[in-house]
C-alpha cells in the first residue's frame, strides 16, 4: 500500500535541488524516507491520529472485550509498527508503508466491515516542517543555505 503525499514547499526544494547539479540526491531522499517512517511509526504507537490530526475512532464495545489489557489501537504484537518502512525508487520516489494486507483496511476503512479508517499514514504540516529541517541540515553540509526565512 502507497500512500502519495504532496508537501507545500517541495517545488522550492526540487528547485533547490535542481540548482546543485552533480551532488547526489540521494542522501536527501533517504533523509525523507527515514523522517517519514520515523513519525508515522509514532503515530502508531503513542499518537493515535491522523496526519490531519483526527484521534483515531476508539475499538466498538464488542471487539474492546477481544483485547488484552494494554493493547492499543493498531498496535497489537507489533506487526504493523514493525512492517513500516520507506523505499526510494530509481525515479527518486520516497514511498513509505506497509506490505501487510490489512494496512490498506486500516488505512482506509472498511464499511463492509463496519471498521473506520484510522489513517496512519501521511505527512501533517508538524511533519512538514520536521522533514524541511532535515533537508535544510543536508543542503546545507552539501551546498549551502536552502531556504530564506522562516521555515514554515
Amino acid at each position: 500500500m502507497t500512500v502519495e503525499v504532496k508537501m507545500p514547499g517541495l517545488g522550492r526544494l526540487n528547485r533547490a535541488l535542481s540548482r546543485i547539479g552533480d551532488v547526489d540526491h540521494g542522501e536527501a531522499l533517504e533523509r525523507i524516507g527515514a523522517v517519514v517512517e520515523s513519525q508515522t511509526k509514532e503515530r502508531i504507537a503513542r499518537g493515535k491520529h491522523s496526519p490531519a490530526g483526527t484521534p483515531w475512532a476508539k475499538w466498538s464495545g464488542s471487539y474492546a472485550k477481544t483485547r488484552k489489557a494494554g493493547q492499543s489501537l493498531l498496535l497489537g504484537k507489533g506487526d504493523l509498527l514493525t512492517s513500516i518502512q520507506y523505499e526510494v525508487n530509481n525515479t527518486g520516489v520516497v514511498a513509505v508503508g506497509s506490505n501487510l494486507k490489512y494496512a490498506r483496511t486500516h488505512q482506509e476503512g472498511d464499511s463492509s466491515r463496519n471498521i473506520p479508517a484510522r489513517p496512519f499514514i501521511g505527512v501533517s504540516r508538524e511533519d512538514g516542517v520536521e522533514v524541511e529541517k532535515a533537508l535544510e541540515s543536508w543542503y546545507r553540509s552539501h551546498v549551502g543555505p536552502l531556504f530564506t526565512g522562516r521555515v514554515a
